[in-house]
């Protein structure tokens, strides 16, 4: 790795951003059980690597993939990953005066800085998000991924500083309730024409929803409280290996047709998101539930 910079250097001055990392999708990437499964499939091998433990991103062009790292090899995606500018760090300001000489880089903010690795790439192409987000916002204008992915927290940007905001480096994601759950909009209702449905809509999340590996779904069910599934629908991207895309496209409202619920007298309608497809709905609590008693939601009569 070019520099003589060291993750541990990172860890020791900034030490609240380093909790922050520390347990995110980012720390554990090197770790995680999905990365390990896909590299045992044929040719895929390097692809993992180069995103799970990579190299600098501004080792090569800003959107460009990385190369795989050869040491650290359970690291994950580290401080260094995305900082680190040859002897230097990308940071919000430039300065000579502290041991890292941090040198202002306005991309750290923008998706770009994202792209390298959350956008499709090579064989195994499982990731999409900054794909969808560019054919979403074409003017790269006011939307970015860290304005849902980075919150703005106060605190020291190092130790020893008074506290300021900036930016959080937990990446809230899927393993975020509040994001999962600010991006969704459910609702049942029922007309004289069209019966019970069950409406679903992208609130706005920038990108498809779920997005991110194939193997992430999230089940919308509807059933007693007693547990008894009553309907279910899965929100899923494609496997590369086939098989139809059920994602919600940003902003996109879909209408489901559902089972007269008229015999029942409360029913529960919730959303569980599930991280791998061997995952039971019940082993996962629900992200949404909403109690729904039918006798209760009015039968709108359609005029057109």
């Amino acid at each position: 790795m070019a520099g003589t910079l060291t993750q541990a250097d990172c860890v020791a001055c900034h030490t609240a951003q380093a909790a922050e990392w520390q347990g995110s999708l980012h720390q554990e990437s090197g770790i995680d059980k999905t990365y390990h499964a896909f590299r045992k499939m044929k040719d895929s091998d390097l692809e993992c690597l180069a995103c799970h433990i990579s190299e600098p991103v501004f080792s090569v062009a800003i959107g460009e993939t990385p190369a795989p790292r050869t040491s650290d090899l359970r690291g994950g995606v580290t401080c260094l990953t995305c900082h680190l500018v040859g002897d230097r760090v990308a940071g919000s300001q430039t300065r000579e005066d502290v041991p890292c000489r941090p040198i202002a880089t306005p991309v750290l903010a923008k998706a770009e800085h994202c792209a390298g690795c959350h956008k499709a790439y090579g064989k195994i192409n499982t990731l999409h998000e900054y794909d969808e987000w560019k054919l979403r916002h074409p003017d790269h204008a006011n939307h970015q991924c860290q304005d849902c992915h980075m919150d703005i927290v106060t605190r020291p940007p190092a130790k020893g500083l008074p506290a300021k905001p900036g930016r959080h480096h937990g990446f809230a994601v899927q393993n975020n309730e509040a994001i999962l759950r600010d991006a969704l909009d459910l609702e049942v209702t029922r007309s004289v024409t069209r019966g019970w449905e069950l409406t679903l809509t992208n609130k706005g999340s920038g990108h498809r929803y779920p997005t991110g590996y194939v193997m992430k779904s999230i089940a919308v069910m509807l059933h007693t409280p007693e547990g008894h599934e009553l309907f279910k629908y899965s929100l899923q991207k494609a496997s590369p290996w086939g098989g139809t895309s059920t994602q919600l496209a940003d902003k996109e409202t879909r209408r489901i047709t559902l089972p007269d619920l008229s015999g029942h007298e409360k029913v529960m309608l919730s959303a569980r998101y599930k991280y791998t497809l061997n995952i039971r709905d019940d082993d996962v609590s629900p992200f949404i539930e909403i109690p729904i008693i039918p006798a209760d939601i009015p039968l709108n009569v359609e005029t057109r």
